[in-house]
């Protein structure tokens, strides 16, 4: 934080505008003799070079803005930005994006999120994996389908595309053809289950395989309930055969419409593919045709239970965006009633006032906060890319009663009891985003809590932030290193109504600080105190400003969904499985495993029947432990930063340990924060385990209290 900087050398590519905003603002602080800020850019070849003069234009009125209005506003002058600011492009570099315009071009959130993922991931997103994360596969439809948009991007391997172009008509069929009820997509899941894609299937045999699909999700046995099956689970074989030749596999040959199917057929009773598959292309085919079908059978079960929470006074509006600004569609035309005008509304159990237009919602107030409160309610609800193109952001309005309730809908539904929360990744951080709380959901992560710890978070009033240091480690409910913290801002709430409380604060110190204390009064004297004896006072100064007031030291249980296994043994198996890869995408053998939002570490103490590995781990105590990376990683690799940074992006470390190499199951230790490290390739890290072990795990696992 040096107001003095004049210069700015954009050197690192960045696909996000808040990041290109923070890094140009590094700039923009005003300080004596300061006249101008120069920007120098050195990213002319990553595919983010037209988003800078992009973003700059949607600083003024809203408005969306692509990269040729853009580059014609620069050019003539003929654009606003708020009152003082203005910004000149040299000629030169506004041809020089001229030119290159013709060949790259800005792309919507939905190619945004891909090329994240797979820039992280090292490997493509499914097509449910981006329905998962609130991006929607089905607006690649207009760029040819799901695939297609792929191989557009470059996201496909040399098998995929080589598949895509001698089946894409097939695959076309898959992703489109109409389903009004869910047979079709399970009769070929039924299919690819049992591998019979490439030499078919007898018919009996695909509608019993079919069944043990249906039978294993209630959903499915929802769906398929009806007159003729008033319970699917407890019909004659004989019965669920003939109404499953009947519907979807007489749709799947076109003998519903009196049309020959030309991607089925059935040879006496084998149902098999209509047209011939190469035994090259076997595997790689099935394997797209199946993302294809968890895709649409995921979506169309999460429409169902959208379908069933939603009442007859209650009407579904899409979030859009202006100039990356969130705001709701009215659909005036399916839902006349739906008010118009400046009036009073309800969400997450406060008044709101909106101005109801004719074609939206896009300004929302709230009586104690200043700027538009519609957008951190809805990033609130979504997060940072609401209403962007590529997502699928829903939100219902309840009429009931002559009052106006909003609620989010979304498309993809979080667990019963969910709540999900700005994430900061310091304290600090979480300070400089109170003064302009529309920023504050753009510039943070998310992290979800789970029971009692949602069921009263208020998401578009309070954040997370990890505690760092042990100023706070003391008291009757102590703050440790690494802790998540549960916060409210501290928006309009005198400093007398939190005396006693534990706030974040900032202030000066020969710069500007942070800290996490106990605000006492003492003698007339405002005096910030740690819980940790050992650390002395500060006294309250008038410059001192109170950003929050901590809520909650967060538990284990309140943010990792697999608490209730610490302490249990697993296979390997079954540990993919509680980490969510049943299918083995990532190679598991070996000691550390990346998922999105995940490091898995898989430990085995005792190393003397593995005497080529130099790694040694070992425990300091119950709640501490020492881990060694392989020899390949370091602090300042991908891997060694997914682990050393996890507090600040919000990644969960799963600890899981093993005594011996023999021991076929590991023990599932709970999450673990970093305390600190040293060395590197391989690099020594020592971790706080959240939930110290119970001594029967301790004793299982050779560990001592204090070894």
């Amino acid at each position: 934080d040096v107001p003095s900087v004049d210069t700015v050398l954009m050197l690192r590519p960045t696909e996000s505008p808040v990041v290109f905003l923070q890094q140009l603002g590094r700039g923009l602080r005003l300080h004596e003799g300061k006249e101008s800020l120069h920007v120098i850019d050195f990213i002319g070849n990553h595919r983010s070079f037209l988003l800078k003069p992009r973003v700059l234009l949607s600083l003024g009125p809203p408005g969306a803005f692509s990269s040729a209005a853009a580059l014609d506003a620069v050019v003539s002058g003929e654009f606003t930005l708020p009152e003082g600011c203005s910004v000149h492009y040299d000629l030169e570099a506004v041809e020089l994006l001229r030119g290159l315009q013709s060949t790259k071009g800005p792309r919507d959130a939905l190619a945004d999120f891909c090329y994240s993922y797979a820039d992280e991931e090292a490997q493509r997103p499914t097509a449910t994996q981006t329905w998962r994360s609130r991006f929607n596969p089905d607006s690649a439809r207009p760029r040819g389908g799901w695939f297609r948009f792929l191989e557009a991007e470059h996201l496909l391997d040399e098998e995929e595309r080589r598949v895509l172009a001698r089946y894409g008509a097939f695959l076309d069929e898959v992703e489109r053809s109409s389903a009004t009820k869910s047979y079709k997509l399970v009769t070929l899941r039924a299919m690819l289950h049992e591998g019979a894609l490439s030499d078919g299937i007898g018919v009996d045999a695909l509608a019993d395989a079919a069944h043990r699909i249906v039978a294993g999700d209630p959903r499915l046995v929802r769906d398929t309930t009806n007159k003729e099956l008033p319970d699917p689970l407890k019909a004659t074989r004989g019965t669920w055969r003939a109404y499953w030749r009947k519907w979807p596999i007489a749709a799947w040959l076109g003998e519903l419409r009196g049309d020959p199917s030309e991607w089925f057929t059935l040879d006496q009773d084998k149902f098999t593919a209509a047209f011939n598959i190469a035994p090259e292309d076997a595997d790689p085919l099935a394997a797209m045709v199946a993302e294809l079908v968890e895709y649409r059978l995921v979506r169309y079960l999460d429409g169902k239970d959208v379908r069933a929470t939603v009442g007859k006074s209650e009407m579904v509006c899409r979030v859009s965006h202006s100039g990356g600004r969130p705001m709701i569609w009215l659909d005036r035309r399916h839902h006349p009633e739906i008010p118009s005008g400046t009036l009073k509304f309800t969400a997450d159990g406060r008044s709101y006032e909106g101005d109801f237009r004719k074609e939206a919602l896009n300004v929302a107030r709230l009586p104690d906060e200043a700027g538009n409160a519609l957008h951190p309610l809805l990033r609130g609800w979504f997060g940072p890319s609401a209403g962007h193109p590529g997502t699928d952001h829903r939100v219902v309005f309840d009429l009931q009663g002559g009052q106006v309730e909003l609620r989010p809908l979304e498309a993809v539904a979080a667990d019963a009891g969910d709540a999900t929360l700005p994430l900061f990744p310091t304290l600090a951080v979480a300070c400089g985003a109170f003064a302009e709380p529309d920023r504050a959901i753009h510039e943070a992560a998310t992290i979800h809590l789970l029971g009692p710890a949602a069921s009263t978070a208020e998401r578009t009033r309070e954040f997370v932030a990890f505690a760092r240091g042990d100023s706070m480690d003391g008291g009757a409910d102590p703050v440790r290193h690494g802790d998540p913290l549960r916060f409210k801002w501290a928006r309009g709430v005198d400093r007398d109504e939190l005396i006693g409380e534990r706030v974040l604060v900032e202030y000066r110190n020969g710069g500007t600080s942070t800290a996490l204390k106990r605000l006492q009064l003492e003698h007339g004297q405002y005096v910030l105190k740690s819980d940790n004896s050992a650390i002395a006072p500060i006294t309250g100064v008038r410059e001192m400003q109170i950003v929050a007031r901590l809520e909650q030291v967060l538990r284990q249980r309140d943010i990792n969904t697999l608490d209730e296994h610490i302490g249990e043994e697993h296979l390997r198996k079954q540990i993919m499985a509680l980490h969510g890869d049943e299918a083995g995408r990532t190679n598991w053998q070996v000691g550390h495993v990346s998922l999105p939002g995940q490091a898995i570490l898989l430990v085995t103490l005792d190393k003397a029947a593995m005497p080529d590995i130099p790694y040694v781990d070992h425990f300091e105590g119950p709640d501490t432990m020492v881990w060694s990376s392989q020899t390949s990683t370091g602090p300042d690799g991908k891997r060694g930063r997914e682990i050393l940074e996890a507090l600040d992006t919000g990644t969960q470390i799963h600890l899981w340990v093993r005594k011996r190499k023999p021991d076929v199951s590991f023990t599932y230790c709970g999450l673990v924060v970093p305390i600190s490290h040293e060395g590197a390739k391989p690099m020594s890290v020592r971790f706080r385990l959240l939930t110290p072990l119970e001594q029967p795990v301790a004793r299982r696992l050779g560990v001592s209290e204090r070894d």
